[in-house]
């Protein structure tokens, strides 16, 4: 069995954003219009998700004699799957080369769910042996079976529900598989970064590595880091705005864990 890296990402307050949506549309919208939304919605968010994984696949098609790039699914070397508010990304390997490239798409998917259309995400990556199999029945019904297994998976989602912030934990089954060099490495490149990471109760799995998701350019300075900080205040502030609260305690730790972690960001590259 091959050992495999594997990111499970959770969107924040995306129960909220779906019981918020009738009174955004306001009036007494019909289920379907509340459907609707909820597909808009992904649409926008899956679209930098599949830009993320296929950066390095894009190709040119020809439509009444005008071109346009869209993205080559045929030569993908990430493997995903998204049901509802949570995102799985899984390696065929542990390869060094596997580990950057979902390390470079995590990256991209938290800035971007920033930047753009998105939601304040939680994450962790980690590593073991994972088993995904894909049924098909044949019946005169929809009846498909799609089993992901593994310890790494139990671990991700475990960690993950512990962060008190948004942001992406390394595990240390992911630590553990990488040499001195290697971990250096991902850290001079912006990658991972040291980090205490700000938990909501003691867990036996404590890392202090963290996806350097903030330095997603070169150019990280204090007016960058204002910017994407303002960005990210709006982002936890729409989860509590969706259904006309006030922001709540919890939320506002989180919010705070995430500021001071995009501010350690930016200490480092002064």
């Amino acid at each position: 069995m091959q050992r495999q890296y594997l990111a499970f990402i959770d969107i924040l307050g995306f129960s909220k954003f779906v019981d918020g949506i009738p009174k955004r549309l306001g009036g007494s919208p019909s289920e379907e219009q509340i459907q609707t939304a909820i597909e808009y919605f992904y649409e926008n968010f899956t679209s930098f998700i599949e830009g993320a994984i296929c950066r390095y696949g894009i190709k040119e098609i020809t439509i009444d004699s005008r071109t346009y790039s869209t993205s080559d699914f045929s030569n993908v070397s990430i493997n995903s799957l998204q049901i509802s508010d949570s995102l799985l990304l899984w390696t065929d390997d542990t390869k060094i080369e596997a580990l950057i490239h979902l390390l470079t798409v995590v990256k991209e998917i938290f800035y971007n769910s920033y930047i753009a259309y998105g939601f304040p995400l939680r994450g962790t990556i980690s590593s073991g042996i994972i088993s995904h199999i894909e049924t098909r029945y044949s019946t005169n019904k929809y009846n498909n079976k799609y089993q992901i297994l593994g310890k790494p998976l139990i671990e991700a989602v475990g960690i993950e529900k512990n962060q008190d912030w948004s942001g992406c934990v390394i595990a240390k089954s992911t630590i553990n598989t990488l040499s001195d060099e290697a971990l250096k490495v991902l850290i001079l490149n912006k990658l991972i970064i040291k980090y205490i990471v700000p938990y909501k109760s003691n867990i036996n799995e404590h890392c202090d590595y963290a996806l350097n998701w903030v330095s997603c350019f070169s150019n990280i300075d204090k007016s960058f880091c204002e910017q994407l900080t303002n960005n990210v205040i709006k982002k936890f502030e729409e989860i509590s705005f969706f259904n006309g609260e006030k922001i709540s305690d919890s939320v506002t730790t989180k919010l705070n864990n995430t500021c001071a972690f995009i501010k350690h960001c930016l200490n480092l590259n002064s």
